[in-house]
């Protein structure tokens, strides 16, 4: 019987753009990478038998950086030239026994680093049955290593009813265009369908989602009430519902621009990391990692390196600390006067939490996450430009342990009945109920 893969750790990982790159440097992007704390690499639209891609994947073997590889027979089209997957191109059809033998052929020359096979990037429903094909064939083929595809966020061919999709960067009008373009006017447009019949047909191992509020909603935009968390919540739900891992993909970059990342600052990416640990993912990934932590024409450490070095870090500590944990409850204490439409949950009926103070507007996202036989209390600041201060008042006192998500050690645990907390812009804080 073939063991099939399981995720046993919480995984970093980050998309690199293979435009661009520096052929010769391949060793110095998987060192400064693996330096940063990246554990798994995505390198959009390339199979190393189609690009002279295969460096990069020799440098992550020697880096202990884990990769997922395209397939050729998916990632490039009728005349075998590269193109990205999803909603630029979708094959009618695939020819199996070309993917085995180049599963086969990987597999033997990178034993180590090959984690995975990235099938598909922001499928429509249509796609949604080649696509199960596809999961099953590479699953098969390569049990110890898993099938990857990710789904559209809300604003994109599927949206939710009651919420009007609204574009405030000229960027996001043009993406919104394009994939209007692409779609396909027979699909059903509700979003809880779209992710539904994902989970229903394709049944992938991990169910990931990209939903960039920075970039579609402008920087400055407030997470108070974004639509990214009735997004997650549902995503959230379905995970549990269907025994998938959750792995939310972020953005590293502003509006849709590639050569820069100056105002995509440290609170802006280390928020959108957070409110995925509170959210209970088992994953997380840069989209894209270069710009933030690597410079990608010149193979450099970027501006933000060593601040997001440390982000990377902790995140890591935080995401093992609760890794397989089972996700009780989310709340949010501003923003949604009703929580179950963004299927969180409703803080007046928290066993453990029995009020909050806080001093942004943003307020807070709090998880509950079980892990026998401890409870862990995870606190993100929800604003990206001020520091929130306040308590989290508890209905009994609890022996109380605050995780060091820099050392992966806990305080000393004190009897408390009520938590005083200070979160940096974005920032992060668990805490152990005992």
């Amino acid at each position: 019987m073939k063991n099939e893969w399981q995720q046993k750790e919480f995984m970093l990982s980050g998309f690199f753009m293979t435009w661009h790159i520096d052929r010769e440097a391949m060793d110095t992007y998987a060192a400064l990478l693996k330096e940063a704390g990246i554990d798994l690499l995505i390198p959009y639209t390339a199979s190393p038998l189609d690009f002279p891609m295969h460096r990069l994947y020799e440098a992550c073997e020697k880096a202990d950086i884990q990769i997922l590889t395209g397939i050729r027979e998916v990632v490039t089209d009728e005349e075998g030239k590269p193109v990205a997957k999803g909603i630029t191109y979708q094959p009618a059809q695939v020819d199996e026994d070309k993917i085995r033998r180049e599963i086969a052929a990987l597999r033997e020359k990178y034993p180590h680093t090959l984690a995975g096979h990235y099938l598909w990037d922001e499928p429509g429903m249509k796609s949604f049955e080649i696509l199960a094909e596809l999961h099953r064939i590479v699953e098969d083929a390569d049990p110890g290593a898993f099938g990857y595809s990710c789904l559209l966020p809300s604003y994109g061919s599927y949206v939710w009813p009651d919420i009007e999709v609204v574009f405030e960067t000229e960027a996001a009008k043009d993406i919104w265009a394009f994939v209007q373009d692409k779609a396909d006017p027979k699909d059903i447009k509700r979003y809880d369908a779209y992710v539904s019949r994902y989970c229903e047909i394709v049944r992938p191992k991990i169910l990931a989602q990209d939903y960039y509020p920075f970039q579609q909603h402008g920087l400055d935009t407030s997470l108070k009430s974004s639509v990214l968390f009735k997004d997650m919540g549902y995503l959230r739900k379905k995970a549990m519902e269907y025994g998938m891992e959750y792995w939310h993909i972020f953005s590293g970059v502003e509006e849709w621009t590639w050569s820069t990342s100056v105002r995509m600052d440290v609170p802006r990416i280390r928020v959108q990391m957070n409110v995925g640990l509170a959210y209970g993912c088992s994953g997380l990934s840069y989209f894209p990692v270069q710009e933030p932590i690597v410079m990608l024409k010149t193979a450099e450490k970027a501006a933000k390196f060593e601040a997001l070095k440390a982000q990377n870090t902790k995140t890591k500590n935080i995401g093992n600390l609760l890794f397989h944990g089972i996700s009780q409850a989310v709340y949010h204490t501003a923003g949604f006067d009703k929580p179950e439409e963004i299927f969180a949950d409703d803080l007046a009926e928290s066993p453990y939490i029995d009020g909050v103070t806080c001093t942004v507007d943003a307020g807070l996202v709090l998880g509950v996450i079980r892990k026998y036989p401890d409870i862990y209390l995870v606190a993100v600041n929800k604003d990206h430009e001020n520091t929130a201060t306040g308590t989290i008042e508890l209905k009994q006192s609890y022996a109380v342990a605050e995780f060091d998500a820099e050392t992966a050690c806990f305080s000393v645990a004190q009897p408390l009945y009520g938590i005083d907390y200070t979160l940096e812009a974005g920032d992060i804080a668990v805490y152990r109920l005992t």
